[in-house]
């Protein structure tokens, strides 16, 4: 008889713990995705200031993204030089 009187109460305690359970999760999705806006707006404005100094032609060359250039231009490069030599070798 006490085990049915029990029954209720656990399991309003289990489902009181599964909805803090997903409070949290959701607490915790929301922190994740304002850091990813705050780490997406840090990089957007990063951008346009890299876009706003000069060409990477009269710059040093200092950003990162034009050191991804420079290997992609040289992969190209390197594409090119393997297809014209397959080109003369068959």
């Amino acid at each position: 008889m006490q085990l049915l009187h029990e029954l209720p109460a656990s399991y309003d305690d289990a489902k009181n713990e599964e909805r803090d359970r997903l409070d949290e999760a959701q607490r915790e999705a929301e922190r994740i995705e304002a850091l990813g806006k705050n780490v997406r707006e840090e990089e957007l404005q990063s951008l346009g200031k890299r876009k706003a100094s000069d060409d990477p032609e009269t710059s040093g060359g200092g950003g990162g993204g034009s050191k991804l250039l420079k290997i992609v231009s040289m992969m190209k490069e390197d594409n090119k030089a393997e297809l014209e030599f397959r080109k003369f070798s068959t």
